[in-house]
């Protein structure tokens, strides 16, 4: 038997449900199959969701992509730049290992940047 922990049958949504993604374009496909199963695994509230990517400057055919994605399930999606500062001390840390990129490291300072920039 599967017993329901949540369920918003009958009941008005008012809660927005935020979530961020840390990218550059060499991880936009990753980031497309992402969203993309969030929200068709998540259809009852997809129209809650709002997605922010992070990064410290995606082309635009990726941006498309994403933007594609999130319009097709009416989520709103929102680019925003990693501050050059930040970005500047995250260039500088040593990485030992070819496939994990600086912008890996983005995700560790969300906190901080989520505080100080205008994300919407």
């Amino acid at each position: 038997m599967t017993q329901l922990l949540w369920s918003d049958e009958g009941m008005e949504n008012d809660m927005s449900y935020n979530v961020a993604f840390c990218c550059d374009d060499n991880y936009v496909v990753p980031a497309c199959i992402a969203l993309e199963s969030m929200l068709k695994n998540n259809i009852n509230i997809s129209k809650d969701m709002i997605f922010y990517t992070f990064s410290d400057g995606l082309c635009e055919e990726s941006k498309i992509k994403l933007q594609k994605i999130v319009e097709a399930y009416n989520s709103q999606l929102h680019f925003v730049d990693f501050p050059a500062d930040l970005i500047s001390i995250i260039n500088n840390i040593p990485i030992y290992v070819n496939h994990i990129t600086s912008v890996s490291f983005y995700r560790l300072f969300l906190p901080y940047v989520i505080n100080t920039v205008d994300i919407c």
